[in-house]
């Protein structure tokens, strides 16, 4: 199974005013601009149009964008070899629980029925079915707050990020599959009440 680096995204939003915003306020601000990786800045050269493309369709459909959260990533296998994944990180707008009425479980589920599937829409077969990309790595980030207090600003941010093969793209968007089946045999991570991203499974047990 790869190994995807773990980061830990958790920040924090600050009272009812309005805090640090998480999402891109341009396409310089969404698109990834620099990588270590010399394989990857080769893709950024390439493909650097549907990047484009990525960005305008999700604007388009009122989805915010990650800061650098369009681009590429690397995974690796057990064996050291690398994979190449299209890399989309959105943040809708129509996504906030209360912190008092929801466990991180419930929010992470419902993501995962509701919205990884919602925001899958705006991802066409064209741009995974490319000779050098293995797959998508896409995920979702949502606010939780204190209602009490303020319920469109304040609380944290969570996420959870679902790594998925080409061919299960393709049957996702052919509707061959459903994301939650795809998704129960991918890597998937999260970060869940401001903790560090860990390997989480789709359905408990």
């Amino acid at each position: 199974m790869k190994t995807a680096l773990l980061l830990l995204l958790g920040f924090f939003l600050v009272s009812c005013a309005a805090g640090p915003v998480m999402k891109a306020k341009t396409e310089t601000e969404a698109i990834k601009s620099s990588y270590s990786d010399p394989d990857l800045s080769r893709l950024d050269r390439k493909y650097h149009a549907l990047l484009q493309d990525l960005y305008a369709r999700f604007t388009r459909a009122n989805v915010d964008i990650y800061p650098e959260g369009i681009g590429f990533v690397s995974l690796r296998d057990r064996a050291g070899k690398s994979y190449h994944y299209l890399h989309v990180q959105v943040r809708p707008r129509d996504i906030s629980f209360d912190g008092n009425t929801t466990k991180a479980r419930e929010r992470f589920s419902s993501v995962m029925q509701k919205n990884f599937p919602a925001q899958l829409r705006f991802i066409k077969g064209d741009d995974v079915n490319k000779e050098e990309i293995s797959g998508l790595a896409f995920a979702v980030f949502w606010p939780v707050r204190d209602y009490s207090q303020c319920d469109t600003y304040g609380g944290f941010v969570e996420y959870a990020q679902v790594y998925m093969q080409k061919r299960d793209v393709l049957d996702i968007l052919e509707g061959a599959a459903t994301f939650l089946d795809v998704a129960e045999g991918s890597e998937v991570i999260a970060s869940l009440d401001l903790a560090p991203a860990i390997g989480i499974k789709v359905r408990e047990k």
